[in-house]
């Protein structure tokens, strides 16, 4: 019987060294990628959280922005209403207001308050019949808006600010500030109203830096919508328009002031 040559025996361990480092080899790359991928990974969801908290840091900052300069003129416009309810009371101490005493009234405070487009006052039966662009032979009428009817209710309480409406006289969309004044008995006398153009809010969104993909939304209290920048078309740009995502429905649902919120499709389709 032959025995095997030396060749024969010498290559047989080479070969069972070269499949084992092969395997070897091949495993080690394979935890490498993976490695690598995983740092990857890491990194790109590091990447994503400081890429959303920038943005977060970025909202937070323009909203607190655009809310203390809406704050403003809010204040300014009600301390304006509050001196011509204090101005009609007074009047009606002693005598029926005097047109020509509240015409120069509302003229003075539509010059110190630039944000307000109309001053106009009611009559208890909801009868405009003081203000700019006012006809008294042919008066428009409050007594069916929601407002006229809180404040007919608790004469003297509070400042109302409604929805938006579409003005019936300067016809187009206004947000009203409203309060009510009083007989001296403390009894309903009328509701004195500012006339504020959407188009003044407009005009405050669109001085933000909100980016290719931004926008920025103001909403009443009772989610109609007031305006937004940039304009869209279709109902989600409409002001009035109520509808709203389900996240943000559910943050304003639970009362909280500010927030972040993640929702796959918003009322302007994005």
């Amino acid at each position: 019987m032959n025995s095997p040559s030396p060749t024969s025996v010498a290559h047989a361990p080479v070969a069972q060294l070269g499949s084992g480092l092969k395997a070897w080899l091949i495993a080690g790359v394979l935890i490498i990628n993976l490695v690598m991928a995983g740092f990857a990974a890491f990194h790109l969801n590091q990447s994503h959280e400081r890429t959303l908290e920038q943005v977060r840091l970025s909202t937070r900052n323009m909203a607190a922005l655009m809310e203390n300069n809406i704050e403003d003129s809010g204040r300014r416009i009600d301390l304006a209403l509050l001196a011509i309810v204090d101005a009609l009371e007074q009047q009606l101490v002693t005598r029926s207001p005097d047109k020509i005493d509240v015409d120069s009234l509302i003229a003075l405070y539509l010059k110190r308050v630039p944000e307000i487009d109309t001053l106009r006052i009611t009559n208890p039966q909801g009868d405009v019949m003081w203000g700019n662009d006012v006809d008294p032979g042919k008066p428009a009428s409050y007594a069916d808006r929601d407002f006229f009817a809180e404040h007919r209710r608790y004469p003297g309480q509070r400042l109302i600010v409604p929805e938006p409406l579409f003005g019936r006289l300067s016809k187009f969309w206004i947000l009203p500030f409203t309060r009510s004044y009083r007989f001296p008995d403390g009894s309903f006398a009328g509701v004195v109203g500012a006339a504020v153009p959407v188009s003044y809010f407009f005009e405050h969104l669109s001085a933000l830096e909100v980016g290719a993909h931004g926008s920025a939304v103001m909403r009443h209290a009772r989610r109609n919508l007031i305006t937004r920048f940039p304009a869209v078309e279709g109902p989600g740009g409409k002001t009035g328009d109520p509808t709203v995502s389900l996240e943000f429905a559910q943050m304003l649902d639970l009362g909280v002031n500010s927030g972040h919120y993640h929702t796959q499709k918003a009322p302007d389709g994005f």
